[in-house]
């Protein structure tokens, strides 16, 4: 495979961030790589490295307009939920 080609074809392989939706006031943001199509894995396996380009990361922000109680909640709820980053927006 010609190396202009596998970096025209690595260009699709795409890093995404998934916002879900919430009731709370809390802002959710997750970061992970979309999955590898085949030509992906092949030029990966060629140069010996893995298919993930990525490691997944989640990060997460409280609304400025929440009250004190209700951020102290929500940060207690990343931290519980692996969620690294607590940061208010605005």
């Amino acid at each position: 495979m010609v190396a202009g080609n596998s970096r025209q074809t690595l260009k699709t392989h795409q890093i995404n961030t998934i916002v879900p939706p919430t009731d709370s006031g809390l802002v959710f943001r997750i970061r992970k790589d979309s999955t590898p199509e085949t030509a992906h894995r092949e030029i990966y396996e060629k140069l010996g490295l893995g298919t993930e380009i990525i490691r997944p990361r989640k990060t997460g922000a409280v609304q400025k307009k929440t009250r004190h109680s209700d951020e102290k909640k929500l940060q207690a709820l990343f931290f519980s939920s692996s969620f690294p980053k607590v940061r208010k927006l605005g």
